[in-house]
């Protein structure tokens, strides 16, 4: 969760400057100067709002722990207003009844940002190569090469970390963060949902308050 909060907290100004980047070309013929400038790119001045959003919404539900004045702030200084209050407390807002839904909408928004300013989606560990280098991989990829020359099939060295990780403790977090399991890509939220429910049987919590689950229990709930 930090990890994500401090990537939104660099993305902030990245994404300020995709919507207010201009065109160096000439000025189109017949406006003025003091014409308004059209945004360069009015996508990334959705999601933009759409941060700001998603922040306040959460900080909304807990603002009594720290109160925030942002009433009549810069749409930047507010953004990070919020996003170094959520730093300051996501820990207490990952233990409310809907924690795993504030993750997913943290990530998703995240997400739609990278989407923006055109980063391309983090890359997940699938092992060490016999050449002893790191071998990473996105999701979406079906095959990889190593510096080397070895082809690693992404979704066969998956389902192998899977099946040796049946008895390992994870929380709902570290679980939707391996990716898709049988097609489905899992989210926090699913998960708690489903201990909620009775479905998922929880195997006490973490040092930070998290429910454990057994990620066995949770790739077969995921394949039902």
């Amino acid at each position: 969760m930090r990890k994500i909060l401090l990537d939104l907290r660099e993305m902030i100004v990245e994404l300020q400057l995709q919507v207010t980047r201009q065109s160096k070309g000439a000025p189109a013929v017949g406006r003025g100067s003091g014409d308004p400038v059209l945004p360069f790119d009015v996508h990334a001045s959705e999601v933009f709002d759409d941060l700001i959003k998603t922040l306040a919404s959460w900080y909304g539900g807990v603002s009594e722990v720290d109160p925030l004045v942002l009433q009549g702030l810069d749409p930047v200084v507010k953004a990070h207003k919020l996003v170094d209050w959520h730093l300051r407390h996501y820990i207490t807002v990952s233990r409310f009844e809907d924690g795993g839904l504030y993750f997913d909408d943290l990530r998703g928004i995240l997400g739609k940002s990278m989407h923006a300013i055109g980063r391309r989606q983090p890359k997940m560990r699938l092992g060490e190569c016999t050449c002893g280098r790191p071998v990473q991989a996105r999701a979406d990829q079906k095959a990889v090469a190593c510096a080397c020359g070895v082809v690693w099939g992404v979704g066969a060295t998956r389902a192998a970390h899977v099946a040796q990780g049946a008895e390992q403790l994870v929380t709902a977090r570290e679980a939707a963060q391996l990716g898709e399991i049988s097609g489905r890509q899992l989210k926090p939220g699913t998960i708690q949902t489903w201990r909620r429910r009775g479905r998922l049987r929880s195997e006490g919590k973490n040092h930070s308050g998290e429910y454990l689950f057994r990620f066995g229990d949770i790739v077969a709930l995921a394949r039902s």
